[in-house]
């Protein structure tokens, strides 16, 4: 039996494929997790809060703008729309402004502003007031209000030309009796006996039409009775509806201004950090250009000046200074000796230090050719005394 061997053609594919998806899945990874500043990450949440500030503001126009519309009634229409217009814009436009005023006191100073405070309360709750107003009147537009109902009343013109028809009938039978049988101004029995019949029908007629006349009132009047109740129920439903719409639109009211609030303390917020990580970025590219140029005058050995007092015999008459060159950072032993005689222990703490820092003068020994002070803090020190600024960004752990 053959033994096939693999195609290698096909493995390279393969091998390439799963390396081009690899490749991919990285590259994806660190696109979607890569780290990204402050401000990059929350400026789209900034600005959708600003829009719905903006929608909430607007809201408030359009309820306070309702109550008024119907509070100036009495105004004149080319004077009415200006005239609330230029009310609510100057509610809002104070509003506004004293509440950024607020936050801006909270998050950039971290002080508290009263009089800004006292202001915004006071127009806030001036626009909370119209715009509750406003919402029965909203509450009403949107709610449709029913019609009276109309009752189907019967009418009585059939039942009177039925029974004007059959007295009518009546009265022609009676009254050609008469006519033709009338003999010298008289009647016989017989015809006056019919005569009088005609006229008892004739009014027992008239009876029954007054009778179904009645019931018909009756009828119409329980009709219209009846329709009154139906307007009656239909308008308190369109009531209570308008009452618990009224009733969401307040607490929509309440709503509105607490989101309108959270926006806006939202975005001082993020505009407070973004200012403090834009000062960090700058003040930690300030000690980083400060350490580079610091950096290379440190590395080559300086050079200090030990004055020794010199009798002017030795000199000529003149007092020189004897110069003595030292690496910084090192110790000099040639100096050690005098040292040990004076005190043992500090001779033996600085042969436990290879520098010493410039700010507390605590030795340490250094890691670096550039490490040029102890601790952190030292480094802020010194950078704080150099530039006359206060050092607010992060810290890390080299020193």
């Amino acid at each position: 039996m053959k033994k096939f061997a693999k195609n290698p053609y096909s493995l390279a594919r393969k091998g390439i494929s799963s390396l081009i998806a690899s490749e991919s899945m990285e590259a994806t990874l660190a696109k979607k997790f890569q780290h990204t500043t402050f401000s990059k990450r929350f400026w789209m949440v900034n600005l959708s809060l600003m829009f719905l500030a903006f929608a909430v503001q607007m809201a408030s126009l359009i309820t306070a703008g309702f109550m008024l519309y119907h509070y100036f009634g009495n105004v004149p229409m080319l004077l009415r729309i200006p005239l609330l217009l230029v009310v609510i814009l100057v509610i809002e436009v104070i509003k506004r402004i004293a509440l950024d005023d607020v936050f801006k006191s909270a998050f950039q100073y971290r002080e508290f502003e009263p009089f800004s405070f006292a202001v915004s309360m006071v127009f806030v709750g001036i626009s909370i007031g119209i715009s509750y107003g406003g919402a029965s009147f909203v509450a009403a537009l949107m709610v449709n209000q029913p019609q009276a109902i109309e009752p189907s009343l019967k009418s009585a013109a059939p039942i009177q030309t039925n029974y004007q028809a059959q007295i009518a009938a009546i009265v022609q039978e009676r009254d050609t009796i008469r006519a033709t049988r009338l003999y010298r101004g008289k009647l016989r029995s017989e015809d006056q006996r019919a005569i009088n019949k005609h006229n008892e029908t004739i009014k027992s007629l008239q009876t029954e039409q007054r009778q179904e006349l009645q019931s018909l009132a009756q009828e119409n009047d329980s009709l219209a009775v009846a329709a009154a109740a139906a307007t009656a129920v239909l308008i308190a439903q369109a009531t209570k509806e308008c009452q618990a719409l009224e009733q969401q639109l307040e607490y929509a009211v309440l709503i509105f201004e607490l989101l309108l609030l959270l926006c806006l303390s939202f975005s001082w917020w993020y505009y407070d950090n973004c200012r403090k990580e834009r000062l960090g970025m700058a003040e930690n590219a300030a000690i980083e250009t400060a350490e580079e140029e610091e950096g290379t005058p440190s590395s080559t050995p300086a050079v200090t000046t030990a004055v020794t007092p010199i009798t002017p015999a030795a000199t000529g008459g003149e007092a020189a200074p004897i110069l003595s060159q030292k690496k910084i950072g090192f110790i000099d032993y040639e100096q050690t000796e005098t040292a040990e005689e004076n005190d043992s222990h500090t001779i033996a703490k600085e042969l436990e230090y290879t520098r010493k820092c410039p700010v507390c003068e605590t030795g340490f020994i250094h890691n670096s050719w550039n490490h040029t002070y102890c601790t952190e803090a030292c480094k802020i020190k010194a950078w704080e005394k150099r530039t006359n600024r206060k050092y607010t960004g992060p810290t890390t752990k080299k020193a």
